[in-house]
């Protein structure tokens, strides 16, 4: 999952020497609302927004002056792309500059679609399967047990997150798997003291998931 996996190539770039007007007219004309700024000599000088340039144009500026300059915001093309959202939130960027491990030569940008790309992966959105949430008190918890229980059913785990409920004691457990049974998943949650809050799954599943349900509960009721 490296940065050049989910950049976008082609992402425009501007220098310090344009004028801000023309870059202003650019960003809008791309529809976007941040460009990477090179330095007289084509290095690397950070980045300028819409608004710095807009500012620019207020001041009577002829050159354009890269926002946060003394700050290296940009990541190399090899390095893991969770760098590069933690590069962007801490410096409230809507994308990073993305240059070559060994040249140093500027690729392209990480966008709002490449971190929506990676997090999709991350949480194997485009895999089919049964996302389920379950509510669990913070000592009974154990990702292994979680685990165990889908497994013992045939089915192989794809992702797991935790987030706080409200009651501090407690936690909310994102599981998602696949398995076409995800009944028989859900009811030994349940034996297991794991209370579903909420369960979305593939429509394909459902359908085959409801009916090996009810003909296991019309053989129980036999």
């Amino acid at each position: 999952m490296t940065a050049r996996k989910y950049m976008t190539a082609g992402i425009p770039a501007a220098s310090v020497a344009d004028r801000p007007r023309w870059a202003l007219d650019e960003m809008r004309r791309r529809q976007c609302s941040f460009f990477p700024v090179f330095d007289e000599y084509d290095h690397y000088a950070g980045v300028t927004s819409s608004w710095d340039l807009e500012r620019h144009i207020a001041e009577g500026r002829q050159e354009i002056r890269p926002l946060n300059e003394t700050a290296d915001l940009r990541i190399a093309a090899g390095r893991h792309v969770f760098d590069a959202l933690a590069l962007a939130v801490r410096n409230h960027l809507p994308f990073v500059p993305v240059f070559d491990d060994e040249t140093n030569a500027y690729e392209g940008a990480i966008t709002a679609e490449g971190f929506m790309r990676c997090l999709s992966d991350v949480a194997a959105g485009s895999d089919p399967g049964t996302l389920v949430v379950v509510r669990s008190h913070r000592r009974d918890y154990t990702l292994t047990r979680l685990v165990s229980i889908v497994e013992s059913h045939g089915g192989k785990v794809l992702y797991v997150h935790l987030s706080p409920a409200d009651d501090a004691n407690e936690l909310f457990v994102h599981i998602k798997f696949t398995y076409a049974d995800a009944d028989v998943v859900l009811m030994s949650f349940d034996r297991f003291g794991l209370d579903v809050e909420y369960v979305v799954r593939d429509e394909g599943l459902r359908n085959r998931s409801r009916d090996h349900y009810d003909a296991l509960m019309r053989f129980l009721e036999v």
